[in-house]
């Protein structure tokens, strides 16, 4: 069997140990359009701020491609692929033939189509050449301005490591708030406070309408007129799911490829898993497409699984925010506002410490944590499996909830009075 799995990020890595463990014998080759072995996208901020280098961010150690033997094919962009000859055509000519192909392809940033976005300065934040590009030129040129546009986790870990780097940093958000896929509003007015003392300013409300500079960039302007210098913008606004490939093999797409709980896409022997994939979300009760971490690794477990011939679902993933902004905690999981009929109960509201939960009648639907955030994988659980959290709005029902001897864990919460 020749496996071919397009995509070198958690969903493919996964997915060829998933086969490996069920085909000895299989052929399996990675094509991946960055020259890099398998690393951890989520810690490229880390580059960025100088905190680590490439040998601390891998996914894997440096011979696991050649311990679980695949053929990765590094540096390389597959341009095409004829479902019908099962072939793929890579840019430089080569042909790879298949049996079983899974498209792992990920998410490339939403960069705004605006005046200017050709000029040199002018960045993304999803890869780690991104990160090396922006702090070589941080170190040829120390405190240079910069504009960091988009208020979601990643424009606020870059504006951390860019602080580390002494760069001068302006945050243009459109929404009123930062984090506001992640936070409620008080939630995030805690960590917007934090960035103001670390000297960042915050710029909500507003958007950006273009660039200016001739080769390289000089300056942002936004909706207001307001012109901002910047001889950095790192453009982070969301990403959208590499679909070139799915479209032009004619598979079914709406927000990603869809797919069923097996990860199969709408022809057979196809598969799809990870950030381009879209898949039933039972808290939102709608198909999305939940770009976490987790997410990729389940999907990609059983593409492989089935890609090898079993027959098995992937597990499901409640999409979970954690992360850490200028030595604050914060997380949330499942609804982070209240629908009509929900109940919204804020446990803790004090210095940097923010717990507020969302019931919809006795069940969890949502929390949202700052400070102290040990819970949160026990309110993940009791989300992701639709259990009844009766005992624990009994507990929030006495005059004190102990959180402190509470632990995150995946059997019931019992903590102390």
């Amino acid at each position: 069997m020749r496996y071919l799995i397009i995509g070198n990020s958690a969903a493919g890595v996964t997915a060829a140990e998933a086969i490996r463990k069920m085909d000895k014998k299989g052929e399996i080759a990675i094509v991946s359009d960055e020259p890099y072995p398998a690393y951890s996208r989520i810690f490229i901020t880390n580059i960025l701020a100088g905190t680590a280098s490439l040998e601390n961010i891998l996914m894997r150690p440096p011979d696991f491609y050649e311990k679980f033997k695949i053929k990765a094919i590094l540096g390389q962009k597959v341009i095409q692929v004829d479902p019908l000859s099962h072939e793929a055509y890579l840019e430089k000519g080569d042909v790879l033939s298949f049996d079983r192909l899974l498209l792992a392809t990920g998410a490339s940033p939403q960069l705004p189509p605006v005046p200017g976005s050709h000029l040199l300065g002018v960045t993304g934040m999803r890869t780690l050449a991104d990160a090396l590009e922006v702090a070589k030129r941080l170190e040829d040129s120390p405190g240079l301005p910069v504009a960091v546009i988009g208020g979601g986790l990643v424009s606020l870990k870059s504006t951390e490591a860019l602080i580390n780097r002494g760069a001068k940093i302006i945050l243009v958000v459109k929404s009123t708030q930062i984090l506001s896929q992640m936070l409620d509003e008080r939630a995030a007015s805690i960590i917007q406070r934090r960035m103001l003392d670390a000297g960042i300013k915050v710029m909500l409300g507003y958007d950006l309408v273009a660039y200016e500079g001739e080769k390289e960039l000089e300056a942002v302007y936004l909706d207001n007129g307001e012109k901002i210098v910047a001889r950095l913008a790192i453009v982070a606004k969301g990403v959208v799911p590499n679909l070139e490939l799915a479209k032009g093999m004619g598979l079914q797409v709406n927000r990603g490829i869809m797919v069923n709980p097996y990860q199969e896409t709408s022809q057979e022997g196809i598969y799809a898993a990870g950030d381009v994939a879209e898949t039933y979300d039972p808290v939102r009760r709608q198909g999305t497409v939940n770009a976490m971490w987790p997410n990729a690794v389940f999907q990609g477990e059983a593409a492989g699984l089935n890609m090898a011939g079993l027959r098995v679902p992937a597990r499901t993933g409640t999409r979970v925010n954690a992360a850490s902004f200028f030595g604050l905690q914060a997380a949330s999981v499942g609804r982070i506002r209240p629908l009509e009929g929900d109940e919204e109960v804020t446990v803790v509201d004090r210095g940097n410490n923010y717990h507020k939960l969302i019931f919809r009648e006795e069940s969890l639907v949502g929390a949202v944590l700052v400070g102290d955030i040990r819970n949160i994988g026990y309110y993940r659980w009791l989300i992701a499996e639709q259990r009844s959290a009766s005992s624990l709005r009994q507990e929030l029902g006495r005059k004190i909830y102990n959180f402190s001897a509470c632990w995150a864990r995946v059997t019931p919460l019992r903590c102390s009075i």
